[in-house]
């Protein structure tokens, strides 16, 4: 009997493949496939030349629509235009999460292209490509691998990392495991964590042209994505904060990853100065603060993690608050002990909404002051 039901399940599929391919053709373009699962070691990754428009309405201040653009080379850069540094060129990476990727602001406007502008100006006869490889979801391990397996064979001079947030989440839900970390998935429409079927189902509709149109036409119609059922980020961001608000906060004493967050950024440190490429560790911003306006309050939603499996994780304003000193202080510890230059950037950034779209997101505004402090140090020091 299960032979059976498998052989005629196999037997559907080899037909709507056949047919689908045959008489109902998919643009390419249609499967808006953004992110890659591809690699071996790098978790998820950007596929190069894909291309969005992103309504940012409402998003920090933000109109209308934004053009999104990752480069022939998987990262966010309009500048580098070559595998190989040219000569008379200076070429920093910016490595990090969703803080760092900044997919809702225009490129012109993200930290480190305002970066480049100033150090463009400032050193008139020197050429300087800052590329922005950072990636939604990343932990510090994400940016070990894409270190070690990408960004060091495009000759970086000086790789700028910041981390803290999504290390200090992980840590916090009951399956967290840092050696099994393919169980951990944030994708960049859901702020929970996609553990286990979800994931290899996805990875098989992506692959499959008849299954892909089965997901569209019946199985989206039943349940549909964060992508269908929210019109625009904004109300989806809204949707997430509704979920906090409503939650109660889920009791914890600490994020279980501190120490193998500090173990990956370590082995980033010593691998860095094996190739001889400036590391410079950057704390991370976060709009925690004590005694939270309640105009604050109301536009976080980072601390909801979503239903993931059996439980739910809903972390409070003040753990948030703990927590975030406590990894921020690690990082200048790690710089202390290992001699690593460091940007203090959380001590940089005013803790208001004129600066934070949410927890830890950057306006426009908040962009451009993250974007003087780092100038600044590189401009003394370059």
């Amino acid at each position: 009997m299960i032979f059976s039901t498998a052989f005629t399940l196999s037997a559907v599929w080899l037909l709507g493949e056949v047919a689908t391919q045959l008489f109902i053709p998919i643009d390419p373009g249609q499967r808006s496939l953004d992110r890659s699962e591809d690699h071996p070691y790098i978790r998820t990754d950007w596929v190069p030349g894909f291309e969005r428009d992103y309504v940012v309405e409402g998003i920090a201040g933000q109109r209308g629509t934004m053009h999104f653009k990752i480069n022939e080379f998987g990262f966010r850069s309009s500048s580098m235009q070559t595998q190989h540094k040219p000569e008379e060129t200076t070429r920093l990476f910016f490595l990090g999460g969703s803080v760092t990727e900044e997919l809702y602001l225009p490129e012109e406007k993200t930290f480190p292209s305002l970066v480049e502008k100033q150090l463009s100006h400032a050193f008139p006869n020197r050429r300087f490509e800052c590329i922005n490889g950072g990636i939604s979801g990343y932990l510090a391990a994400d940016v070990l691998a894409l270190f070690l397996y990408k960004v060091s064979y495009y000759d970086p001079d000086i790789v700028l990392v910041m981390l803290a947030n999504n290390d200090l989440r992980y840590g916090t839900l009951p399956s967290y495991d840092p050696i099994r970390r393919t169980g951990y998935r944030k994708s960049l429409y859901s702020p929970g964590y996609d553990e286990g079927w979800k994931r290899d189902l996805a990875k098989l509709l992506k692959r499959s042209h008849f299954l892909t149109l089965v997901k569209w036409r019946l199985i989206n119609r039943i349940f549909p994505p964060d992508a269908e059922r929210y019109k625009t980020p904004l109300e989806q961001f809204e949707a997430w904060r509704k979920e906090r608000r409503m939650r109660p906060f889920t009791e914890i004493s600490e994020s279980e990853s501190l120490g193998d967050f500090i173990r990956y950024l370590e082995d980033l440190i010593s691998v860095a100065k094996g190739h001889s490429i400036r590391l410079i560790l950057m704390t991370e911003p976060f709009v925690y603060q004590e005694n939270l306006p309640p105009e604050i309050d109301e536009k976080l939603w980072s601390g909801w993690l979503g239903a993931a499996s059996h439980y739910t994780v809903n972390l409070s304003p003040e753990f948030l608050l703990r927590e975030s000193h406590r990894f921020n202080e690690a990082l200048r510890e790690l710089s202390r002990k290992h001699a690593v230059e460091l940007i203090d950037l959380e001590r940089e950034i005013p803790k208001d909404l004129d600066h934070f779209a949410d927890d830890v997101h950057l306006t426009p505004q908040g962009a451009a002051r993250a974007a003087r402090v780092i100038a600044r140090y590189l401009r003394n020091t370059i």
